[in-house]
């Protein structure tokens, strides 16, 4: 028996439609979680697995590497377009016909240019006699390499003690600048041969050398000494390695512009932390300080003769009251100053000079040469004559300078390589560009000179051998002998920051002379905080302690004993020197007496970068003399050859 179902259809298949639905969601789990890569990424246009793209960034690296390691197939040579840029600077304007002109009078045509033309270059004058200066500065010296877009005055920096050696010489430029107008548009030139853009020099470098003196007292070979570090411009300043037409003419328009040139010719010095007089180059520097010197001679000899004035001044008002009434009227004994008669009959005084007189004066102190140089600084001027400073600033090179207008040039280089202790001997050059390089305008006899970019003149006559100073010297005390061993006390001194700085240390054999001491142990804490410590060390080791029996006398000689340190230098060789003060030769005394009247000075209160760049000067310090604090022994150097 059949029976009939009554009701809605969906009714009656909602349990099949369910089932369906959730085996199209097994389905979907299955191909999108199973079979499928979820975590696939899509990387160049097309997906990867986790598996895959391991795989695929294994077989990119080693194809990679394979093309490394083949050579490259593709012959690609740069095309330079300098040629095509110089033609553009040379003819900005295009499109004009040249052979339209203006009539002229006496000619339908104008002037052709002869390719063909020969020049004979222009000679370069010897140099004037060069001058040498150098001096200890703190200087304010950069942490980073500078570039066109960084300059000095931009570049942090730090402290350091540096001897800076400058190279100064003077130039007959206006010999030169006739000697060029003479070689490229000089009356013998063909019409169509005379250049002016050739007849004006532009200096191209200075070139400065020098060499070493070695321990054998013979000297080295000459080397090129560089830039400063404190040169921002040296990418700019390369001379073209290709001596051609285009290149020289781009190189002639850059270097002629004042801020090229004035780095060539006169470059500038370091900031100094040490409050000193504003820098001259060397001439005008030793210059002043020979009148320096001369005014402190005269001011120190008007000083004795004051004062041999008010003695004897007092001596004679002195033996005016010492007269007794009986012998008023009568001449004075025989004193100190008499009458006498010379060989015409007329009276002179004559001076009987007392012991006290004869007795040798004592030593001037740092104070009154400090006194005696600020007077000399602030005594009045008496002539016309500019100063060394008003005569510097002449010679330094201005915006808009004109050398036609010149008779001498004043250039000079300068030497931040130099070590302490070491000695050098310079010389030094300038070179100028040749206009007409890689042109064949040459005379037959100057071929030689095509392909060379730069005209060089010959160097100047060297130096004396210079020794730069030192700024550590170490001196044996005193010698302390016990039962065991015996300790030689030592004070070794360090020039660092514009201050001599010492410091006893007792030294047994086998011990290196000096170590480095932090800076709180010392006196001049308060004013070295540029520094945490200050290296005494010396590199040399104390071996032994000996006794010197030395005869000395004349006629009778006397025998002398006296201890000598023995010590091992950095090169292996053993070096003596006498224990004790008394026994030191003249040479080491006074280098040990200037060092100690140093240390007693006032110490120098060293400037901040603002007020050193500023050029403030000695006026910030403590002390007055703040020049003659850092130089000796000795701090600077001023020769003229």
């Amino acid at each position: 028996m059949s029976v009939k179902k009554n009701g809605n259809l969906l009714e009656l298949l909602a349990d099949k439609i369910a089932l369906a639905v959730a085996g199209l969601v097994c389905l979907w789990v299955l191909f999108a979680f199973v079979l499928g890569t979820p975590n696939a990424v899509e990387y160049n246009n097309r997906k990867y697995g986790p598996g895959e793209i391991d795989k695929y960034i294994r077989e990119s690296a080693i194809a990679l590497e394979e093309n490394l390691s083949k050579n490259p197939t593709d012959n690609l040579n740069y095309e330079s377009r300098m040629p095509q840029f110089a033609s553009a600077m040379e003819k900005s304007i295009t499109g004009i016909d040249p052979s339209k002109h203006f009539p002229l009078p006496g000619y339908s045509q104008p002037v052709a240019v002869d390719e063909d033309r020969v020049y004979r270059l222009p000679s370069i004058p010897d140099l004037d006699s060069i001058a040498v200066a150098g001096i200890k500065m703190a200087a304010f010296v950069p942490k980073e390499e500078l570039s066109s877009d960084l300059p000095y005055s931009d570049v942090a920096t730090e402290i350091q003690d540096l001897f800076l050696v400058t190279v100064e010489s003077r130039l007959d430029i206006s010999q030169l600048h006739n000697s060029f107008k003479e070689s490229f548009t000089g009356s013998s030139l063909k019409a169509g041969w005379r250049e002016e853009k050739y007849a004006k020099p532009v200096f191209a470098a200075t070139q400065l050398q020098r060499r070493q003196r070695l321990d054998d007292g013979s000297l080295g070979q000459w080397e090129s000494i560089g830039r400063t570090k404190i040169c921002h411009l040296e990418s700019l300043l390369k001379i073209p390695e290709e001596a051609s037409e285009y290149n020289l003419e781009i190189s002639m328009h850059q270097f002629n512009k004042p801020l090229l040139r004035n780095e060539i010719l006169q470059p500038g010095v370091y900031d100094n932390a040490i409050p000193a007089q504003a820098w001259l180059s060397p001439s005008f520097y030793n210059a002043r300080q020979k009148e320096l010197a001369e005014e402190q001679e005269r001011l120190k000899r008007e000083a004795l003769e004051a004062e041999r004035a008010s003695r004897i001044r007092e001596r004679g008002e002195a033996e005016a009251r010492g007269r007794t009434p009986g012998t008023r009227g009568a001449p004075p004994t025989r004193g100190p100053m008499e009458a006498e008669e010379d060989s015409f009959g007329m009276g002179r005084p004559s001076i009987r000079t007392s012991r006290t007189s004869r007795e040798r004066p004592q030593r001037t102190t740092r104070e009154s040469r400090a006194s005696t140089a600020r007077r000399a600084a602030s005594a009045p001027v008496t002539t016309d004559e500019l100063s060394e400073e008003e005569k510097f600033e002449a010679a330094k090179l201005g915006e808009g300078l004109d050398f036609g207008e010149m008779q001498e040039l004043v250039f000079w280089a300068h030497d931040d390589t130099a070590r302490t202790g070491a000695s050098y001997q310079y010389r030094i050059r300038i070179g100028v560009f040749n206009p007409i390089a890689g042109t064949n305008w040459f005379t037959q006899d100057q071929q030689q000179f095509n392909d060379q970019a730069v005209l060089w003149g010959n160097y100047s006559q060297p130096s004396d051998v210079i020794e730069i100073p030192k700024n550590l010297y170490f001196f044996p005390t005193d010698l302390r002998i016990t039962t065991r061993s015996s300790a030689v006390e030592v004070k070794v001194a360090r020039f660092t920051l514009g201050n001599w700085i010492t410091k006893s240390f007792n030294i047994k054999s086998g011990e290196e002379i000096g170590r480095a001491v932090p800076v709180e142990e010392l006196d001049l804490a308060e004013v070295l905080t540029e520094t945490p410590e200050i290296d005494f060390s010396t590199g040399k080791v104390m071996v032994d302690v000996e006794t010197v029996t030395q005869w000395k006398g004349a006629g009778v000689l006397r025998p002398r004993e006296y201890s000598e340190l023995i010590y091992a230098a950095p090169g292996g060789s053993l070096e003596r020197m006498p224990i004790k003060q008394r026994y030191w030769p003249s040479s080491m005394v006074e280098i040990f007496e200037e060092i100690e009247e140093s240390t007693e000075a006032p110490p120098v209160i060293l400037l901040g970068r603002d007020q050193a760049s500023r050029g403030i000067s000695s006026s910030h310090s403590v002390s007055g003399s703040t020049s003659e604090r850092f130089a000796p022994p000795p701090g600077g150097f001023e020769m003229e050859y």
